[in-house]
């Protein structure tokens, strides 16, 4: 986050597939209807289109990357 100079993490639609909605997440500034939640210290935005279906997921860091597992 430091290297991108972000204040936190975005969960985001990010479209239809096939198998139903999708998740995108970015280090992103949070939109005005997102909901946001202090996580381990760190800003969270949830847009509210898909905040029912981050309830089982969980964010990790793996190969210097952000990995979402679970759902």
């Amino acid at each position: 986050m430091k290297e991108q100079n972000a204040d936190g993490v975005r969960f985001y639609f990010a479209g239809q597939g096939c198998c139903g909605p999708q998740l995108g997440i970015a280090l992103d500034a949070p939109e005005a209807d997102d909901e946001i939640k202090v996580i381990n210290g760190i800003q969270v935005a949830f847009d509210k289109r898909i905040l029912n279906m981050t309830t089982d997921v969980t964010l990790d860091q793996q190969g210097g990357q952000l990995a979402l597992l679970g759902g």
